[in-house]
């Protein structure tokens, strides 16, 4: 026993002596060198070493890539090599150097003429460095006479020296910006002008990461970001689109007479939502990243001829038809995902989607988003900056989620047997961004699949059990979107004179409340929480076993605070207990200051679920 002790004691020790490290790898040097020329192509030269740290890092790190567009743009691997501990230098040989597909665009629709160089270093082991040195050479800009360039450090990366340099015409009107502090890491940032060239130098150093938060912003919204750029607004990015764009949503005869024949009699918002609904079940999305393709969009009379699109399709589609029955449209920038901020400086690095507005009734339209209603965004559209390029183009924000009309609904009885085994039917409607997200993760799984998702929905609870599902099909706009299931339980708890449930028994849900422990997770928070606004409402009837009667029942619970609203009532006639919770989150976004009382109202709605009952036998 005294071994024992001493080993562990010891490994304790050990451990805290030699402690792993923080990353996996640490980025020595990333050097970018870019020399621009007057119409805003330019050739760079981009050097990246980083020292890997674990065995996790040279799995992950020991080969490089880089993307490039094969008609817009060269790209080749200048020098490559493994640095071993010992100063050793092993050259990567040029068989190890391949050009392939991007990985994004295997297994999707998609046409592309990206390519991305893949660099796999030899003889790489923990403590080693991986050096690699490309060339870039931009042969045509993507917007004619601009040139725009953002270095980004994650958070969560030790960077022990960072440096872009901007060479370009004394000519060019060069705007630039940074984004950092000293707790995150910081710019320095040096400007000078010789023999009509203008030269602008950021360096960067970081030398502790900052770890992420669970459910925060994307880390992209936070890291330290430094941006050159051409553009003196984002209002000018909108312009340049436009000038792009603006001609292929004219209005063809094959446009105008689907238009005509899709609409009807309708007018306005009513043709609008018809001319919508055949779109998104009549066009399909296919990515299409030909040369200057990444920001310009097929003619909507060829995207409604081969009846396939990317985003940009889609919307330049729908602009010619709204503006075939005189709806005025107008396309619209905006980043999806979880990003809610804009980078320093207005780059078109900042957007990766494009959707409509409707100036006139104030409505966005997302015609990807095939499972969502006629102006219902989905989540990744909410809450976010755009740039809407009309005439004139302008700066706005996507309408935020409202509890009002995102949510969801959910409606059980449980019948719990004398032996507390459980049998349990379930109702669970949805609206608004939450019904767009549920169908498209219905619209993965086939029917067949469904007694195993409910028997692997009923597992992660402690009753499990098995049973029946019916979805309603996800595609099928012009029906309610409800998940109804019917399933049995095994006993819950041994029976006998009492029936020690522990909690209500969760039974059948899709949006179990046990999850939001992970965003209360933290006792601070440095960086914004995502949350997305949404109403949940949870309705329970527990019918309790003939002859028993509660003997230890919940609490009801209120919460109104600056972050939202709680309300559990647990009401009891003798014969079962009936349950109704209902939770109002009405931000999309929480910023650190409102992570208390956010963090009080998770925590206060998972501790009223998780309540003890016990049931007795009646004298």
């Amino acid at each position: 026993m005294k071994r024992l002790v001493f080993v562990l004691v010891f490994g304790l020790l050990a451990l805290s002596v030699f402690a792993a490290p923080k990353v996996d790898y640490e980025i020595e040097l990333y050097q970018a060198h870019y020399t621009v020329n007057p119409d805003g192509t330019y050739e760079a030269q981009i050097k990246v070493v980083k020292r890997l740290l674990t065995q996790n890092g040279v799995q992950e790190e020991a080969q490089a890539s880089m993307p490039y567009s094969e008609k817009l743009q060269t790209l080749e691997v200048v020098e490559a090599y493994t640095l071993k501990k010992d100063g050793a230098k092993v050259s990567v040989p040029k068989d190890r150097i391949f050009v392939q597909a991007p990985p994004e665009t295997q297994d999707a629709p998609s046409f592309s003429d990206d390519k991305v160089i893949k660099v796999v270093f030899p003889q790489v082991g923990v403590g080693d460095a991986v050096s690699v040195t490309w060339k870039l050479v931009q042969k045509e800009p993507y917007f004619p006479g601009h040139f725009y360039v953002t270095d980004l450090e994650p958070i969560d990366e030790v960077v022990k020296k960072a440096e872009t340099v901007v060479d370009a015409p004394a000519s060019m009107k060069l705007f630039w910006k940074k984004r950092g502090g000293p707790e995150l890491g910081d710019y320095t940032v040096k400007e000078e002008t010789k023999d009509g060239r203008q030269r602008i130098t950021a360096t960067f150093s970081r030398t502790e990461p900052i770890p992420l938060e669970p459910g925060m912003v994307d880390a992209t919204q936070v890291s330290p970001a430094f941006t050159v750029t051409t553009f003196p607004s984002w209002e000018a990015i909108g312009a340049a689109y436009r000038a792009r764009a603006k001609d292929k949503a004219e209005v063809a005869p094959a446009v105008q007479k689907l238009a005509d024949e899709v609409a009807g009699d309708a007018e306005g918002l009513d043709a609008a939502k018809k001319l919508y609904e055949w779109e998104v079940k009549n066009i399909r999305y296919v990515a299409l990243e030909l040369g200057v393709g990444g920001y310009v969009p097929q003619s909507a009379e060829q995207v409604l001829n081969q009846r396939y699109g990317d985003c940009k399709g889609y919307v330049t589609l729908l602009q010619a038809l709204l503006a075939a029955k005189g709806i005025q449209s107008e396309p619209v920038l905006i980043r999806l995902g979880e990003d809610y901020g804009l980078l320093p400086a207005p780059t078109p690095d900042q957007f990766n989607h494009a959707i409509l507005y409707l100036p006139e009734h104030d409505l966005y339209l997302d015609p990807t988003a095939r499972y969502a209603h006629f102006g219902v965004l989905v989540l990744g559209d909410l809450s976010k900056p755009v740039v809407i390029a009309g005439d004139p183009p302008k700066l706005a924000r996507t309408p935020s989620g409202d509890p009002k009309r995102d949510w969801y609904r959910e409606v059980q009885t449980l019948t719990l047997a004398e032996d507390a085994s459980l049998k349990g039917e379930a109702e669970i409607s949805t609206a608004g961004y939450v019904e767009a997200q549920w169908r498209i993760i219905f619209a993965g799984v086939p029917k067949v699949a469904y007694p195993q998702v409910l028997q692997s929905l009923l597992s992660r609870f402690a009753e499990g059990g098995n049973g029946t599902m019916e979805v309603t099909p996800p595609d099928d706009l012009a029906q309610p979107f409800v998940v109804r299931a019917k399933w049995q339980s095994p006993s819950l708890t041994p029976a006998g004179s009492s029936i020690n449930l522990g909690r209500v028994p969760t039974g059948f849900t899709i949006l179990p409340l046990d999850q939001l422990r992970s965003y209360a997770a933290p006792e601070k928070r440095r960086f914004p929480v995502s949350m997305g606004a949404f109403a949940a409402e949870y309705h329970k009837t527990l019918r309790f076993p003939e002859g028993y009667q509660a003997k230890l029942l919940p609490k009801d619970v209120t919460l109104d605070n600056q972050a939202g609203r709680l309300e559990a009532r647990f009401t009891s006639d003798g014969g079962g207990l009936k349950v109704d919770l209902k939770l109002v989150v009405p931000k999309d976004v929480y910023p650190p200051e409102a992570y208390p009382d956010l963090k009080k109202l998770l925590n206060a709605t998972v501790a009223a679920v998780n309540q003890p009952i016990v049931l007795e036998k009646k004298p």
